[in-house]
């Protein structure tokens, strides 16, 4: 690996840890963040146990599609980086988890 690797892993590392201190819940992750209440620490921890939950069901999937030879990867969308594909899977299932647990958590009336 060459030094313009190591310093890409180094800044995407800085990067993330930065966004994850500054914006999610004490709850999740140690970090400063007080802006946000409660009510909203318990959208975002259901929203991201959803989605842990369909992200381990999207991937023993896969792997079961895989041993049986029913999915054929050869063909898929990004056959080079089959990442990109369970990394936009898992940002919907995201998304979606988060909109279904708000409207659950909002008030009806």
């Amino acid at each position: 690996m060459n030094i313009f690797g190591l310093i890409c892993i180094f800044i995407f590392s800085a990067l993330w840890t930065f966004l994850t201190k500054k914006y999610l819940p004490k709850d999740i992750i140690e970090g400063t963040n007080k802006k946000i209440d409660e009510r909203q620490t318990k959208i975002i921890l259901e929203a991201f146990s959803y989605t842990l939950v369909w992200t381990v069901y999207a991937l023993i999937l896969a792997i079961i599609l895989k041993l049986f030879g029913i999915g054929h990867p050869e063909k898929s969308i990004l056959p080079e980086y089959p990442e990109v594909f369970y990394l936009i899977i898992i940002i919907i299932m995201l998304l979606l988890s988060f909109v279904y647990t708000k409207y659950k958590y909002s008030a009806k009336g």
